[in-house]
């Protein structure tokens, strides 16, 4: 009953209570369009899927909205591992100017992270792996929660991999505002590239580490941000490292209202 008193603390006794149940009593299989309180459309939740753990992540215990960290303004966000894009929409309600580029490889979560998407202009779904090389992975599926990443040679089960540095130059260059990557241990290939100048342009990273799945992934991770001036902190499952000088976002930023 934890995750209930959690949805009702968020959203009030009504709301959170009508949530929970939408969300828990999917039956594997079912389909459901839920209304948050707050978006402006309802979201896709696939039932007997990792879809509602993700949900109470994202809208519930938000935990891509550390306090007083996130920046002030944003123009550029990479949404690597954006499963069915409930962080992408998070992204694109809290910064509306900027372009949200949502990375996911696996095929089901990326056609219903284009559904969700699609009512967000800025949203830009890439159905990739982010990894430290362009060229193709093979995707290991891992119980309908996502993929994991691992090298490949090319054939017709593998998926396109980027490069954090292609996305950015994709979008015209500049800087990278956020970061954020929840992509099962390929964490430890993109920051062991040998081109890691884009990290010189990014002012926030928000990584959850999966040292676990890929043994090395952290010391990749801490060997590409040694001595970079990011004043670091933890929430939730994240290292969340904001560049010294960057200006926190007001901590409740106006949300757009729901459509009819």
């Amino acid at each position: 009953m934890s995750h209930l008193v959690e949805y009702v603390r968020r959203f009030g006794l009504v709301e959170g209570v009508r949530l929970y149940f939408a969300t828990k009593l999917l039956r594997r299989g079912a389909v459901a369009r839920v209304r948050v309180p707050g978006l402006r459309a309802p979201v896709l939740v696939r039932g007997g899927s990792f879809d509602r753990t993700v949900f109470r992540k994202i809208f519930v215990s938000r935990e891509y909205d550390p306090p007083d960290t996130l920046p002030a303004l944003a123009t550029l966000i990479i949404d690597g591992g954006a499963n069915v894009g409930y962080s992408s929409i998070f992204f694109a309600q809290q910064y509306p100017g900027a372009t949200v580029i949502a990375v996911e490889p696996d095929e089901a979560n990326f056609a219903a992270l284009r559904l969700n998407a699609a009512p967000y202009a800025n949203i830009v779904p890439v159905h990739a792996a982010l990894w430290g090389s362009p060229g193709h992975v093979h995707l290991a599926a891992e119980a309908s929660w996502s993929g994991h990443a691992e090298a490949a040679h090319g054939n017709a089960t593998d998926v396109r991999a980027c490069t954090v540095g292609e996305l950015v130059a994709s979008a015209g260059g500049g800087r990278l505002s956020i970061l954020k990557l929840d992509i099962e241990g390929a964490e430890s290939s993109v920051f062991a590239a040998t081109d890691l100048a884009w990290l010189e342009q990014t002012d926030c990273l928000m990584i959850e580490l999966h040292e676990w799945w890929t043994p090395g992934s952290s010391a990749s991770f801490e060997r590409a941000v040694a001595g970079r001036p990011f004043a670091r902190s933890r929430f939730g499952e994240n290292d969340v490292l904001i560049r010294v000088g960057s200006a926190p976002a007001p901590q409740h930023p106006t949300q757009e209202p729901e459509s009819s």
